[in-house]
């Protein structure tokens, strides 16, 4: 597994990401219909746990976007909102980060970023939205699982 300390780069696309999610926009029922979107994230193979997610809306895909986190077995739920499960239909950029400790072990709920050095266990690429190759269409209904393999040592 690849390890690398978190660039200002990185920062600014994260925060950026996290900006649209969060910023005002549409409301729920400005938003329309949105549709489950649910999936397994995979590092080299196998499920990976604790991956952040985010979906990134690509041109003509209204609202925020989308975000989830992968439980144990590497599965995920999007969500447009903490009150809303799914996510519009569409085509988004997928971005993916898992911070850590230096030491691999999992930041503490009250660590401050400048107390110590934060981790992203999974290649910078992938959580930078000027680099992420990952891009996923969300079907309006009754569409697959999605899935995403993502590699420690990925080709650009």
């Amino acid at each position: 597994m690849s390890k690398s300390l978190i660039s200002a780069r990185q920062v600014i696309g994260g925060l950026a990401a996290i900006l649209l999610l969060t910023l005002p926009g549409c409301s729920e029922d400005e938003l329309g219909d949105v549709t489950p979107a649910t999936g397994t994230v995979y590092l080299d193979g196998e499920p990976a746990s604790n991956v952040s997610i985010s979906l990134v809306p690509q041109a003509g895909v209204k609202g925020r976007g989308g975000y989830a986190k992968s439980s144990e077995d590497g599965s995920f739920e999007f969500m447009s909102t903490p009150e809303s499960p799914g996510v519009l239909p569409g085509k988004y950029q997928v971005l993916f980060s898992r911070y850590t400790m230096p030491d691999g072990s999992p930041i503490p709920p009250d660590a401050m970023p400048e107390e110590g050095e934060i981790v992203n266990q999974l290649h910078p690429l992938y959580s930078d939205p000027g680099t992420s190759p990952v891009f996923a269409d969300v079907p309006g209904s009754g569409g697959e699982p999605l899935k995403f393999e993502l590699s420690s040592k990925p080709r650009r």
